[in-house]
């Protein structure tokens, strides 16, 4: 089965969503384009901007992205851009760089965007990434000057496991399964070849698991407090 793009769907909840493609453009310039589409359809003028970082394939979790939308009705938006089409685990491995720049220009983009916004009149950003998408996105905010412009970030499934990283955000949460196979996949596995292969191996099954379990994970929520007016 084809995996959805979520972001190309219209929204039930009548938020915004917005996924930038283009293979033609640099990623800042991609950067700036999805920005400028979410500014177009409204996405500046609520109360919640999520920046999703997708997978190496591009791809972003529906059900993440659904059940915010469900938690924050039509005050809230996602815009998310394409760096790839391969998979995560090749990427991580062979060029991590990318996805790391990539998610480095979207979030700068939006966090520069939102602070030319009036006070008062800002969103509160979110980022939020799962698998590759968590350790591009940990490292965009650790290269952040303006950190204090992000609420929280909520992390899914990062390679290696949750590393205790310190991603510069004041509302973190990171979530690994016990039983997920990225946990084990690291950069140290090129050296590994025999754990490489079974860390390899269980990855195409780990995605097919029961939603909170392998490489399938449930729906996260930023507490109150990292979203509240009086934040």
């Amino acid at each position: 089965m084809t995996p959805r793009d979520i972001l190309t769907e219209k929204s039930p909840y009548g938020a915004v969503r917005v996924f930038g493609e283009d293979s033609s453009l640099s990623q800042p310039a991609l950067a700036e384009h999805s920005v400028n589409a979410l500014e177009e359809a409204g996405g500046l003028d609520g109360s919640i901007i999520v920046v999703a970082l997708p997978t190496g394939s591009g791809w972003v979790d529906p059900d993440q992205v659904e059940a915010l939308e469900q938690w924050a009705g039509r005050d809230i938006a996602t815009v998310s851009m394409r760096y790839s089409h391969a998979p995560s685990a090749a990427v991580f491995l062979l060029n991590p760089q990318m996805a790391k720049n990539s998610a480095h220009e979207l979030l700068r983009t939006v966090v520069e965007r939102v602070e030319d916004l009036p006070e008062g009149h800002r969103p509160k950003i979110i980022v939020h990434g799962q698998s590759l998408g968590a350790m591009a996105g940990a490292a965009a905010i650790s290269a952040q000057n303006e950190v204090e412009s992000i609420a929280v970030s909520l992390w899914q499934g990062m390679p290696g496991g949750d590393r205790g990283i310190d991603d510069g955000a004041w509302c973190s949460i990171s979530v690994v399964n016990s039983d997920d196979p990225v946990a084990h996949l690291t950069p140290a596995l090129l050296g590994d070849p025999v754990n490489l292969w079974n860390t390899l191996s269980a990855l195409p099954g780990a995605a097919s698991s029961e939603s909170g379990s392998g490489h399938s994970y449930a729906p996260v929520f930023p507490p109150a407090h990292c979203v509240s007016s009086s934040a």
